[in-house]
């Protein structure tokens, strides 16, 4: 009797041991697919937001063993996207870039003038007001001292056996260095409009000769010819210009390289057998008083003869009466000046 007492005591024993043993494991594996759970659903939405991973991956782990409630897995994955709009801010910084870009484009492009197929001046759109012409020009371009004549602007002469009008003046200074002669720009507002680069073959001498011409936006022309020895900026300038055997310019687009007043361009004069400096003043918002005579006789000096202006008045009275006192060259009248 004794005996079957203690084979039925430790059965019960045997029975209770087995029965807690299969609930741990049944425990261990519902744990076992939990975890894999919460790890996927912390990590899976924050995934878009690159700052804020790292961050949650550290913490997931502390609290997998104590917060297997799949219930607060979502409410992180909520709050994590509300981050993710700040990244789109910076695509506005280029477009406002742009459109300053584009203002500025279109201020540097007003009050453009270009010559058409008729040969008549426009302006892009309605241009600044000049004022008196007198008020534009305070520097005369070379030394007045060294001055030895002063062809008159306006004027029909020959060249060779070509005929030619020349609307432009001419200054000559044969008792001085022609690379000695320093020549400043003799007004202020004007940017660079066209240029041309040559060796003249009709003289014995390979010195450079460079035109220049400036226009300001109010519709005044200047042209500065039989420039030597440019000054470094001008230099770089016109560097791409190519050099020929004509008076054939390169044009440049306007209010792009500005000339400032008394500014040296060049260091020289022609050449050395033949020292003198061309310089001509158009104001191309209105014909002068001969563009009828220009039209009929010299038909292929329309839009530039016949807008040439009587400069030396648009000088002081002391230089103005100076450059009338010198020899004024093979042609002493001009059709501009009274």
């Amino acid at each position: 009797m004794i005996k079957l007492l203690y084979i039925f005591l430790f059965a019960s024993i045997v029975a209770c041991s087995t029965n807690t043993t299969s609930q741990q494991t049944e425990a261990f594996k519902e744990h076992d697919k939990r975890a894999p759970t919460q790890v996927n659903n912390t990590t899976s939405p924050v995934a878009p937001d690159p700052v804020s991973v790292p961050n949650q991956a550290k913490a997931a782990p502390p609290q997998a063993p104590v917060a297997p409630d799949p219930v607060s897995v979502p409410n992180q994955a909520k709050a994590a996207p509300s981050q993710a709009p700040v990244a789109p801010v910076p695509v506005s910084v280029p477009n406002q870039t742009n459109k300053k870009e584009s203002k500025t484009s279109a201020k540097t492009t007003l009050n453009n003038w270009q010559i058409n197929k008729d040969k008549a001046w426009q302006s892009s759109s309605s241009p600044v007001a000049c004022g008196p012409l007198e008020e534009l020009f305070h520097k005369f371009p070379i030394n007045l001292s060294i001055l030895t004549q002063f062809a008159r602007p306006g004027r029909a002469t020959t060249m060779g056996n070509e005929p030619i009008y020349i609307a432009h003046g001419a200054l000559r200074a044969d008792n001085t260095p022609h690379n000695q002669i320093s020549v400043q720009f003799p007004a202020a507002g004007f940017s660079l409009y066209a240029a041309n680069r040559r060796i003249e073959n009709y003289i014995d001498s390979t010195e450079e000769q460079v035109k220049l011409e400036f226009i300001h936006p109010c519709g005044v022309l200047i042209r500065l010819d039989h420039l030597a020895q440019m000054t470094e900026r001008w230099s770089n300038i016109i560097k791409d210009v190519p050099v020929t055997s004509n008076s054939r310019v390169t044009f440049f687009p306007q209010q792009t390289y500005f000339v400032t007043e008394g500014e040296v361009i060049a260091n020289g004069i022609g050449h050395a057998s033949n020292t003198y400096l061309d310089f001509g003043v158009y104001d191309l918002r209105q014909k002068n008083k001969i563009a009828n005579y220009i039209a009929e006789d010299w038909p292929a000096y329309k839009g530039s003869a016949d807008h040439g202006v009587c400069w030396p008045s648009l000088f002081n009275i002391e230089i103005e009466s100076l450059l009338y006192s010198l020899p004024a060259g093979a042609v002493a009248t001009s059709d501009f000046c009274d």
